[in-house]
C-alpha cells in the first residue's frame, strides 16, 4: 500500500492513499447531499437548479425495459434530470451479440428519449 505523508503544525503522520481516496469520496457525498437538501427545500428540481446557475449535468442511468413499461419512470427522468446514461443498451455486448451483427435499436431508443427531452446522452462505458 502506498503511503501519503501529511504535514501538520502539530506532527507528521502517514495515511494510506486509499484512506485519502475514501475521505475524498465521503466529502463529495456530503457536498452533494447538502446541494440536494438545498434544492429540495426550495421546491426546485435538480434539472432546474443546474439550469439556474451551475450549468453542470445531473444524470440518471436508464434502461429500455423500465422506460417501455413504466410511464412514471420516464416522466421523473425527464422532469428531474438533464442527462441520460445508458445502463447497458449501448455497451459492446448489447450492440453486437454476434460478430458483425449489430443492433442499435435499444441504444437509439434511449438516445431518442434524451434528445426529445433536451437532455444530454452518453453511453455507460466504452471500455471497462
Amino acid at each position: 500500500t502506498s503511503k501519503t505523508h501529511l504535514s501538520t503544525p502539530l506532527n507528521n503522520f502517514i495515511l494510506p492513499s486509499h484512506t485519502l481516496h475514501i475521505t475524498s469520496i465521503m466529502l463529495n457525498i456530503m457536498l452533494l447531499s447538502l446541494a440536494l437538501l438545498f434544492v429540495s427545500s426550495n421546491g426546485q428540481t435538480l434539472k432546474a437548479a443546474t439550469a439556474a446557475g451551475w450549468g453542470g449535468y445531473v444524470g440518471t442511468e436508464m434502461n429500455v425495459n423500465n422506460m417501455d413499461n413504466d410511464a412514471d419512470y420516464k416522466a421523473k427522468a425527464a422532469e428531474q434530470y438533464n442527462m441520460v446514461v445508458a445502463e447497458y443498451e449501448c455497451k459492446f455486448g448489447s450492440t453486437q451479440w454476434a460478430q458483425g451483427q449489430w443492433n442499435w435499436v435499444p441504444c437509439d431508443k434511449l438516445y431518442d428519449f434524451a434528445n426529445t427531452n433536451s437532455m444530454a446522452f452518453r453511453f455507460h462505458a466504452l471500455i471497462w
